[in-house]
């Protein structure tokens, strides 16, 4: 028998955090997807493909290549927005029963909200930048872009791996 089919079978209500993140994930898609389409009539035919742990560009290509990250970004988007319904069958480091599984399943939930919306944004900064660098008028991505990227990515997934792990007995601690 599989181990999500053990677990309890509720749905948690979405918290206000879910809510208000689902809205601005799709709001920076929708932004990354119009912007692109605004310039894309002013770009050069040959963009910054790659850029060096420091930022600067080290790879040209065609324009076209400036498609990948939307379409990676939408489809990531609409992976994570379907898998987000159903938190039961997700991954979790405790045990789940029925004392804390609204509360795993809420957190893992939220999690993957969370991841959804920073992966969307970093992909809709990367081509901001891509194009403002194609433009002339940025020198390639921060040298902390991708520190925080990784930072914030992965610190994310630890805050809420620790807050499940707190909780796993007690789902009521704060």
């Amino acid at each position: 028998m599989i181990e999500s089919e053990k677990r309890p079978d509720i749905k948690p209500a979405w918290s206000l955090v879910e809510k208000l993140l689902q809205a601005v994930c799709a709001i920076i898609l929708a932004v990354h997807i119009i912007l692109l389409i605004k310039v894309w009539n002013i770009l050069p035919s040959s963009m910054p493909t790659h850029f060096d742990f420091f930022g600067k560009p080290d790879g040209y290509g065609s324009k076209n290549t400036m498609l990948m990250l939307p379409i990676m970004s939408s489809g990531l988007y609409a992976m994570l927005t379907i898998l987000e319904r159903f938190p039961k069958i997700y991954n979790y480091s405790v045990d789940i029963n029925e004392l804390n599984a609204a509360f795993m399943y809420q957190t893992g939930r939220e999690m993957m909200v969370v991841l959804k919306t920073v992966i969307v944004a970093i992909f809709a900064y990367i081509d901001f930048a891509t194009v403002e660098t194609a433009r002339g008028a940025w020198n390639g991505l921060s040298p902390w872009f991708l520190i925080v990227s990784l930072v914030i990515l992965f610190g994310s997934m630890i805050y809420y791996i620790v807050r499940m792990k707190r909780h796993k007995d007690n789902p009521h601690i704060i």
